[in-house]
């Protein structure tokens, strides 16, 4: 497989930590790749479950700098988990300001690149109901659906942030 080259492989593990697919997802076979998932698509767990007896059997094409520490995303859920950890007013003022800053750094000026899956994937690790029967009712139901919402809740979630609610 010459395709193989520019695919990087990704545990069940690595996966469990994302909400979404964090780049298109392939399945090495002996001879073939087959696309699991595309970028952004909801990823259901329990699916990836019997892929974790075949190591290295998973991998991604693309850049996943999620784990790299300077990322928008690992400063975006680091800001939300100081957020949430937040005892007082002052503290709370400051995680909204240094939001209205890297929202600024990134959507106005345009100095560092920002994309909605940041965003969503941020907000759904941080505020999220980890394994919430309502969660999985609706990832059964329409992953569509469950995607939308997720988008919604983000946005409301960061407007409410942004006027300080």
């Amino acid at each position: 497989m010459d395709s193989e080259k520019n695919l990087k492989h990704i545990t069940v593990d690595e996966l469990r930590s994302f909400q979404f697919a964090p780049a298109d997802i392939f399945w090495l076979k002996k001879y073939d790749e087959v696309r699991l998932l595309r970028w952004g698509d909801v990823i259901d767990h329990g699916y990836f479950f019997k892929f974790e007896k075949f190591e290295k059997s998973l991998a991604f094409k693309g850049d996943l700098n999620f784990q790299d520490k300077n990322s928008i995303y690992s400063r975006l859920k680091k800001l939300l988990n100081e957020f949430i950890s937040a005892k007082t007013i002052i503290e709370r003022n400051e995680c909204q300001e240094r939001f209205l800053h890297l929202f600024a750094d990134t959507l106005w000026s345009g100095e560092k690149e920002f994309g909605t899956y940041a965003l969503i994937e941020a907000f759904a690790s941080s505020f999220g109901v980890q394994n919430s029967k309502s969660i999985d009712q609706m990832k059964t139901l329409s992953h569509q659906v469950y995607s939308m919402t997720c988008l919604k809740a983000a946005l409301s979630c960061s407007l409410a942030l942004v006027l300080g609610y």
